[in-house]
This record gives structure tokens, sequence and C-alpha cells, in this order.
């Protein structure tokens, strides 16, 4: 016996590296198996990494030694604040700030985070009837009811809003009609009676437009949707409340029931 180990027809000396496989990290040792009068070879597994970054998993990578870290969730850090985790397509309010918007989109295989601020219309606390300010459905805009003397006229308001189909999205910036309209009641003496007159905000101009929505797959899809360009008041039918049946009156003397 010489003292070696051998691998494969080659001679490998105590204390000497032995290729087995990329998974091994194998070495020549003093030690000599009685069976075959050569050195033993001591092998032991390639280490692997056993945890990941935040927002990152360990998943199986065919073909290699070790699982690999995978990006499974968005990690949005904010300085002073716990990092928010979302998962794609999630989309969550900032909890100290209900105009502030974060998500989290797959594109081409990849996991992007991103920030979305909503942009309120101009609000003046002074023109409204006291104890009216609440907030508006998307948690962020104020709006009360405006007092006669100083309301809004009707105008387009740009808001920001979420476009969903094929439950692909984006976040577009569109416009709402929004404002006050002449509406009053008055007497009229031609009709001996209330005369009303109702109008109501609406859309004027409205158009095609185009955008692209990303997709939970990576993928992108174009998507039209209708803009309303300016806002109009425009008269519509005033529902009128229903009127009780007026009690027919009587004779003195007369009681009911009788002729």
């Amino acid at each position: 016996p010489k003292g070696v180990c051998v691998l494969e027809h080659a001679e490998y000396q105590p204390g000497s590296p032995v290729y087995s496989s990329k998974c091994q990290n194998c070495v020549c040792t003093d030690r000599r198996d009685n069976a075959t009068q050569l050195n033993v070879i001591a092998c032991t597994h390639v280490p692997c990494n056993t945890t990941c970054s935040p927002g990152f998993e360990l998943v199986d990578a065919p073909g290699e030694c070790c699982k690999k870290c995978q990006q499974t969730h968005c990690i949005i850090t904010r300085p002073g604040q716990q990092s928010l985790v979302l998962k794609p397509r999630d989309m969550k309010s900032d909890p100290l700030n209900n105009c502030t918007f974060f998500s989290c989109v797959k594109i081409h295989n990849q996991l992007i985070s991103s920030i979305s601020n909503i942009t309120c219309p101009d609000f003046d606390p002074n023109t409204c009837v006291q104890g009216s300010i609440t907030l508006m459905p998307n948690g962020c805009c104020r709006k009360c009811v405006p007092r006669i003397e100083t309301s809004v006229p009707c105008a387009a308001i740009p808001v920001m809003r979420e476009i969903s189909h094929n439950g692909c999205t984006a976040l577009v910036s569109m416009n709402d009609c929004s404002g006050s309209c002449g509406t009053f009641a008055m007497y009229s003496a031609e009709a001996q009676g209330l005369d009303h007159k109702c109008s109501c905000c609406r859309e004027q101009r409205t158009s095609q437009r185009e955008v692209t929505l990303r997709c939970p797959d990576g993928g992108a899809l174009r998507y039209t949707y209708t803009h309303v360009d300016s806002c109009l008041c425009q008269d519509t039918l005033c529902e009128l409340p229903t009127q009780r049946r007026a009690r027919r009156s009587l004779p003195l003397g007369v009681a009911p029931g009788r002729g």
C-alpha cells in the first residue's frame, strides 16, 4: 500500500482535496480502509443558505445543490417606521397618511413596489356648514355641505382612481363632476302653485382614453375608458313630494257623518 486515496484511477495524497461532485467537499484522510488498503476519502455536503432576506423565501433550484432565495413579497422601508410587507397585487394605505398608497406588482417575473399620492381639490373649511366636514370615500380628501352663499360651482375635479379589468390594474388620474347648481322652488301665479327647477352637475364633454393595465403574470393589457373633459349644470326632473289630500270643510253646526 502506498498510503494514498484513489478515485477514478487518480491518486490523492493525505490532506489533498478530492473532487467528487459539485455538491460535496471531499478530502483524502490518513485513515486506511482495511478491505481495500487505501486511504479513506471523507466528504461533506456543500454548505447552503438556510435563511433569506426579508421578502425572499427558499425554493428548489433544479440542477443546483442548494435551494435559492426567491423574492415573494415587496418590502417597503419607511424611515422611523416598521417596514411594510406586501404580496403581489396588494395595495395598502399608509397608516399615518390616508392620502398615500403602497402597492406591489409583478412585472417580467420581478416584484416592484410603488408609492402613489392622492391629489385633493382645494378645500376651504370656512365655506362649509358648521359640523358638516367629512372624508370622501378615499379616506383622504375632505368634503362638506357648502354654505349657500359660498357654494362651489359645478366643475371637473381631478381624482386618482384604480381601474381593474380581468385581474389587471392601473392607477389613473381622471375627473369627477362636482359642485352646486341652481335648484329652487318658488310660487307661480300662472300654475297657482309652486314651480320647481332642478339642475345637476353632469358631464358636458367626454373622450375615450387608453391606459396600460399591469397584470399579475407580468404582462400588460391595453384598456379604453371614458374620461370626463368638462362639466356643466344641466336641467333634470324634480321629484315632487306626495301631497296629503285636503280635508273637506263642513258648515258650522253640522256633525260629520250626517247629511
